[in-house]
């Protein structure tokens, strides 16, 4: 992920990607599991450092704080997302609306309406 994009003051932008992306950690975490229960099936990976990081998800998950498990994760997002009068997910479908009409449109007339209205949404 680009650092720039998610450097302050975007840092929810970066919390908002991974709770997107949130189910592969569940994934890995299979995978992490499946390992340890047939361990011959992963030879051709020893030597490519993805063994050490499943053993570490497998025996730290939820005890490390880089490898929360899905109740910690979701708490962290719900205090974002999903708290109070959900200010964010209001001024996040403003932001897509907006967007999207800016890019539905078919000629240019209106261009500085509509970019004023996706930079108007951008500041919630």
């Amino acid at each position: 992920m680009n650092g720039r994009v998610t450097a302050s003051p975007r840092e929810v932008a970066a919390l908002y990607f991974y709770e997107q992306l949130d189910e592969l950690i569940d994934l890995a975490r299979a995978i992490s599991f499946d390992f340890f229960a047939r361990p011959h099936l992963y030879d051709a990976l020893e030597d490519s450092g993805i063994v050490s990081r499943l053993a570490a998800l497998h025996a730290r998950y939820g005890c490390d704080e880089r490898l929360l498990s899905r109740e910690q994760r979701q708490k962290i997002y719900d205090g974002i997302f999903t708290a109070g009068d959900h200010q964010f997910t209001g001024g996040r479908d403003a932001l897509l609306f907006a967007a999207a009409k800016f890019a539905e449109r078919v000629y240019d007339t209106g261009a500085d309406t509509l970019r004023a209205a996706v930079r108007d949404a951008a500041r919630t």
